[in-house]
């Protein structure tokens, strides 16, 4: 795909938050919370029936949560962050009683 066709499209989904990185477009849907980064070369290689599947996670290159300010991907967590993320969309912040 033409990345202005591309980036003409993404401005049309104004549901959706993009940011440019090093390796390609961060996009950050709003109302999920969600993101997935679209590398460049998929951009130029991909049709926009693909790319619109990944950036709603149809088909998801990376996916990524907000911690503490900054974006990450979820496949790099260990176990223990899984589960506290898990914790945090429940909403459940107490801390485990001890027995």
């Amino acid at each position: 795909m033409n990345t202005k066709e591309f980036y003409i499209k993404m401005d049309e989904l104004d549901y959706l938050d993009k940011y440019l990185t090093k390796d390609g477009l961060m996009v950050i849907h709003k109302d999920l919370d969600k993101g997935v980064l679209i590398k460049y070369k998929d951009i130029l290689n991909l049709e926009w029936d693909e790319l619109y599947g990944r950036v709603h996670g149809e088909q998801p290159l990376h996916t990524m949560t907000r911690v503490i300010g900054y974006y990450a991907k979820i496949e790099n967590f260990n176990p223990s962050k899984v589960r506290e993320r898990g914790d945090r969309m429940k909403g459940n912040y107490t801390l485990a009683e001890k027995i």
